[in-house]
């Protein structure tokens, strides 16, 4: 790894990723957290084209991952602990200590219940972040990328 190898001086990541990894090997690192900097935007979103949108079955489907999506983020914002556990279970040859920390880091990550909940001024933010940062091919509208539940 180019961190590890002092190729570079810094990398940006996920923190139960790479720096998970790194603690559970008992390295240590400083993590800075690009929100403590005024940098938010919302993650792990699901993207579902219009056709797949117009199909009833096709967005029950999408509807019924959602609801599965935050099931399991609310088990990991809960007893991240247990869903350590049940994700070790799954992924046997993941080391444990790397799968602890990266639940735990999850969990601190995640917004206070209900997770998944999104806000038409979350989504203005992360828009405005992506745009200023030249991520954006287009101008685009909250509207556009985002179905806000009443």
């Amino acid at each position: 790894m180019a961190l590890l190898e002092k190729k570079v001086d810094a990398l940006i990541d996920y923190e139960e990723m790479t720096p998970a990894e790194m603690f559970s090997e008992g390295r240590r690192i400083l993590v800075i957290r690009l929100s403590d900097f005024g940098v938010r935007t919302y993650s792990l979103n699901l993207i579902v084209n219009d056709e797949a949108w117009a199909s009833p079955d096709k967005r029950a489907k999408a509807q019924r991952i959602v609801e599965a999506v935050q099931e399991g983020y609310s088990l990991v914002q809960e007893r991240p602990a247990d869903a350590a556990l049940r994700f070790q279970n799954l992924f046997p040859r993941m080391a444990p200590n790397f799968v602890n920390r990266s639940m735990a880091a999850v969990s601190q990550q995640l917004n206070p219940p209900p997770v998944g909940g999104q806000t038409r001024a979350g989504w203005e933010e992360t828009i405005r972040t992506l745009s200023s940062l030249g991520l954006l091919a287009k101008p685009v509208t909250v509207d556009e990328v985002a179905i806000l539940e009443p």
